[in-house]
This record gives structure tokens, sequence and C-alpha cells, in this order.
């Protein structure tokens, strides 16, 4: 997800948030709202299951290989989410099927609903900020097993493909055409619903209780990590934190400024601090996330509200 990418507003995106709240409390699901960290292109909601939510109940043993569970689905754009039965394909070759446990809503997704993404492809199952448990392995697969703790990823890592090899870019491109035609390496999907194919999404499609994904589209996370927390890492963190690094290559003793202090804006922070950054300064027109924005004196060693509070004075 790019900081700049789309305009839709906080209401839009709020929206497709409420949406997802109405359905996952009624399961039973535990709803955080992280607004105070949020910038206003992006209204981030974690999801994270508590004991005794009815996914325990999906159906799934090694007699049966098609899992039945609940999805907000997509049927298209500019439309509401639907919460549907759908049924999930065991993975093929190559494949993961996992148990999502905790979803990010990005803007991304909101983007992709309001029909703004030309790949938008529906109906579709939006969600690429995920954590989960790996529940099955299709052939071949070597780099996780089941019940794995693992984060899906909308950009692969192949390590065989010439973007993966070249130290300038890390856009894997070995599955890129059928992931932007919201389908499997083979052409295919893995989600039916009420008979009809239902397309992935970024790869990822963590709107549902259970997704499948290339085994080169998942990291495997160590267990102990909380994965209502480390689920930021499919975009949110790793976005912000690769623009410091790797985009604007921070340099030490920098002076740094950073308009937003959402998700990616803090990760932005963080980045610019490990990179050695003097001063860093945050920008946003939310003085609630000033406290978060400078917790502890390690993210931000600035905060102000601009027009008002960005005065050559105050930057001496």
């Amino acid at each position: 997800m790019s900081a700049t990418a789309g305009k839709a507003n906080l209401e839009e995106v709020g929206a497709c948030a409420e949406l997802l709240a109405q359905f996952f409390y009624v399961q039973g699901f535990r709803l955080r709202f992280w607004s105070s960290v949020m910038p206003r292109y992006l209204y981030f909601a974690t999801l994270c299951f508590q004991s005794g939510c009815p996914l325990t109940s999906c159906t799934s043993s090694v007699n049966v290989q098609v899992i039945t569970c609940r999805a907000a689905v997509a049927w298209e754009e500019k439309k509401p989410l639907s919460f549907e039965n759908v049924e999930v394909a065991p993975p093929k070759a190559g494949e993961v099927r996992v148990k999502i446990l905790s979803t990010g809503v990005c803007h991304t997704d909101a983007y992709t609903l309001d029909g703004l993404d030309p790949e938008g492809t529906f109906p579709c199952i939006l969600g690429h900020e995920g954590g989960g448990v790996v529940e099955s392995i299709g052939e071949g697969v070597t780099s996780v097993q089941p019940g794995d703790h693992v984060i899906p990823l909308y950009i692969p890592q192949c390590r065989e493909c010439k973007f993966c090899k070249s130290p300038k870019t890390n856009v894997c491109g070995k599955i890129r055409l059928t992931q932007g035609k919201g389908v499997m390496p083979d052409g295919t999907t893995r989600f039916t619903c009420k008979g009809k194919p239902i397309y992935h999404f970024m790869g990822c499609s963590t709107f549902s209780e259970y997704t499948v994904v290339a085994e080169i589209s998942i990291s495997k996370v160590n267990k102990d990590a909380p994965l209502d927390k480390v689920c930021l890492l499919g975009c949110g963190v790793s976005t912000g934190y690769g623009a410091a690094l790797n985009t604007a290559r921070v340099e030490p003793g920098s002076n740094c400024a950073i308009w937003g202090l959402g998700a990616v804006g803090l990760a932005v922070a963080m980045g610019c601090k490990a990179a050695g950054a003097k001063r860093i300064i945050g920008i946003d027109l939310n003085p609630d996330k000033f406290e978060i924005g400078t917790w502890s004196g390690i993210i931000c060693t600035m905060v102000v509200e601009p027009v008002k509070s960005l005065t050559p004075d105050r930057l001496k």
C-alpha cells in the first residue's frame, strides 16, 4: 500500500471497518480500533478472535477437503460487504491454507471496494493485513508446516526471479500476472460462494476465516509474537519502515518531516530513527495523535499541527 494511493476519505474506510465490526461482534470477535494511530487516509481496525469463537466449528478434518467458513464478500464495487458462508478449497501444490486469527482494515481495501483500483476484480474477498496459523499445506511446500504462525504477503519472494535477485527492488514478479487477476498461480480461485467462484485479493484475502495463499507469499513468525499486532507487518509497518530505509534512504544526522501520524507514518518515523535521523518532526491535523507520536520519546522528537504550530521559531 502506498501512503499516497487513492482518495477514499476517512468516512469511506471507516464504513468498511464498521461493516466488518457488525459481523465480527456478532460472531464473537473482539474488535480493537486503533484510531489514535491512524492517519486520515487510513482507518485501521484489528480483529482478533476470542476463545469459543464459531471459527472453531468450521468443517475441517483429514477426511474433509473443503472448509466451510464465514467471510466478508465484496460482490461488486461501491456496494457494502456481505457476510457469507464460503467454501475454501484445499491448497494445491506450492500453496498454504491459513486460519486467519487477526486482520487489519487498510485504506487500499476501501479504495478497491470503491471501484478505484484498476485491478479490482469482483466478486472478491478483500483484506491484506493478516496473521494466522497454517491449517494445511499443498504438495511441495517446505518452508512452513501446519501449526506455524504466519503473515500473508501481498508482495511475494520467490528468491529466483530477476527482481528478487536485484539489490534495487524486492517486487517479485513470479506470480504478479495471476495475482493481479485475483486468481492463484494456476489461474483458478480457492473460494466459492453460492456456487460462484470468488476472486482473491492481493494474494491474501484476509477478510475470511480461512484463506489460501502461495507459499512464496507467506512469512513464518515467532509463535510468541501477538498476531493482532504483528499482522501490521503485512502492510502498514513494512510500507512505512521501508520507505525511510530503502526509498528515502535517510542518513545519520538527517532532519525528517512526516505528514500523517498513522500506521504508515509512525512506521516511517521508526525507520528514520533506526537510520540515525537527528530530528523527526511528525505533522498531523489530529492533535489526538501527538501523544503516541512522541511515545516515550522513541518515535518523533517533535509533533506539530500544520499551519497553527509549524512556525520558524519551533523549528530552531
